[in-house]
């Protein structure tokens, strides 16, 4: 398995660490393969088609195809792109990760979705509502976002049962929408296996 690349031998160097003081631990080293030779492996094994990656990984498309033709095993492909820069929008998961946990933004996703759809909301009406991008600062603009008789909300937000603590959308008790002049009221729910509630069909009445 000789070759003259650089980065082909890079492949053979292990990463050498300090393992933790404990009677789990027989040797005082842990040794570790570099990310170049257990990336093209890992995604041989696991049946990978297609290995999508940034222009910083094109030196290493040769190394990535060499070690597999050198085992002999199935090679996937290896692309790459250049980076997407948005002006004013942060793309890069760390940087949003770390916004998130410093409290500077919210969670904006919904993260266990159920379907809302207004029964009687007019099929050819399609609201555009501005939103604005930073509600304590209207001088700051906002955003468009297209309404209409379909839409998701997070699952935490409705319950099937009304309690004195709860001021969100139940059976007997509506609702409003936040940026529509709107109030929903439940007509019914659809199920799917697993009881797990899927679909809610609303009626709306102007607030």
């Amino acid at each position: 398995m000789l070759n003259h690349r650089g980065e082909v031998l890079d492949q053979a160097k292990l990463t050498v660490g300090i393992c933790n003081s404990s009677y789990h631990y027989k040797m005082k080293l842990c040794i570790y393969p570099t990310y170049d030779y257990i990336h093209c492996l890992n995604d041989s094994i696991e049946n990978i088609t297609y290995s999508l990656c940034t222009k910083e990984f094109q030196s290493r498309r040769s190394s990535y195809y060499w070690l597999c033709n050198a085992l002999d095993l199935y090679c996937p492909v290896q692309w790459e792109y250049d980076r997407l820069n948005l002006q004013y929008i942060v793309v890069s998961k760390r940087k949003i990760v770390k916004l998130i946990e410093n409290n500077i933004v919210r969670v904006m996703v919904v993260l266990d979705p159920l379907k809302v759809t207004i029964t009687n909301f007019p099929n050819e009406r399609m609201t555009e509502l501005a939103v604005l991008n930073f509600p304590v600062e209207e001088s700051r603009g906002s955003h468009p976002i297209q309404f209409d008789s379909v839409m998701y909300i997070e699952k935490s937000d409705i319950s099937e049962n009304l309690t004195k603590d709860f001021k969100r959308l139940t059976p007997n008790q509506p609702c409003g929408l936040k940026h529509v002049a709107l109030v929903i009221t439940t007509q019914d729910i659809i199920r799917c296996v697993f009881n797990r509630t899927i679909t809610l069909k609303e009626d709306k009445r102007e607030s």
